[in-house]
């Protein structure tokens, strides 16, 4: 008996946010190396801490404000700035802020019980998602959106109803790292990020280009090319399909291009006309032999695909931003 391809379902993250004590990832977390354990989002800079207090509002791509000042903003922070991990665009990321980060992001990886990855590896995961972050913040900013001192207070006072008391919310910045200045301003950064990356899936359309398939999958070269054989002579694909796989039948349902694990399997089915047996597909899983029956250029999506589709998109977003960005990374 054999298994149907699953489709694809990895994590990609592209930052962390904050939302009652509950971490959400954007792709969910929204891509790769990074593992589904999510962690807290990243403090904002140095230069950004100064920008808030003084209340200065900076040109695109430099050094922004991240909270609008109030009466009611946040106190000025007395962090020092110190070495950088990174510089985005002319705002820098400190290594205090980058060690931090890597010490939560840890954290959350040994509390999981998972594999831990490499030192190296560790380190690129946790630069890559604050860039990513601060590059969504930076995004936000330049449309115009704002984060005040009141807002922050708000959500402030939701976390502190959740956990109960200031006192509790208080022993958790402590067990994450966090000062109070450093906490407000990694609020306003991911609120910041968190409305771009809303402002991206928003232009999502509800539907996409999408095929139904079924698949025979056998993982013996011999076996598939019998059954291709047996195929080419008149037998029925899905009585072969429903034998080899009596509870799913083979149905891999609808899906739009790139969303099954085994590429070849993946473009093959958009190559083919509905209707078309292909031929013998070798992937690392084993051997495929699929019907596409039916093909929409706009069929509507499931959570599941607009989930997948909402990774591609932001994950080209960051690819695009990052090209456009001059950014400087200078960890060893």
């Amino acid at each position: 008996m054999t298994r149907m391809l699953y489709p694809f379902h990895h994590q990609f993250k592209i930052g962390q946010f904050i939302c009652g004590l509950v971490i959400v990832s954007l792709l969910a977390a929204c891509g790769g190396k990074k593992t589904s354990t999510p962690f807290v989002p990243p403090i904002a800079t140095t230069a950004t801490l100064t920008s808030v207090a003084s209340g200065q509002v900076a040109a695109p791509m430099t050094v922004t404000p991240l909270v609008e000042k109030t009466a009611k903003n946040t106190p000025t922070p007395t962090l020092i700035p110190g070495p950088l991990a990174a510089e985005v665009n002319g705002e820098g990321i400190t290594l205090v802020e980058f060690q931090a980060e890597l010490g939560r992001y840890q954290a959350a990886q040994k509390s999981s019980g998972g594999v831990p990855l490499a030192d190296k590896d560790q380190q690129q995961v946790v630069i890559n998602d604050m860039v990513d972050n601060l590059l969504l913040a930076q995004a936000a900013v330049r449309a115009g959106h704002l984060v005040t001192g009141n807002d922050i207070q708000t959500r402030i006072g939701q976390l502190v109803n959740q956990l109960g008391d200031n006192q509790a919310l208080t022993d958790w910045e402590g067990q994450h790292g966090y000062n109070d200045a450093s906490f407000r301003q990694s609020l306003a950064l991911s609120m910041h990020a968190a409305w771009q990356r809303d402002q991206i899936i928003a232009r999502i359309p509800d539907t996409a280009d999408q095929v139904h398939v079924v698949q025979i999958l056998v993982y013996n070269e011999d076996d598939a090319k019998l059954i291709y054989s047996r195929l080419q002579s008149g037998a029925d694909f899905a009585t072969l399909a429903v034998k080899i796989d009596p509870v799913m039948g083979g149905d891999l349902d609808w899906f739009p291009q790139g969303f099954l694990t085994a590429p070849e399997v993946d473009r093959a089915a958009f190559l083919l006309t509905p209707g078309k047996v292909s031929e013998i597909i070798k992937s690392k899983v084993g051997y495929h032999i699929i019907l596409v029956l039916e093909r929409d250029l706009n069929h509507s999506l499931t959570p599941q695909t607009r989930a997948f589709i909402e990774k591609q998109v932001l994950r080209k977003w960051l690819e695009d931003s990052r090209a456009q960005s001059k950014i400087n990374i200078f960890l060893p």
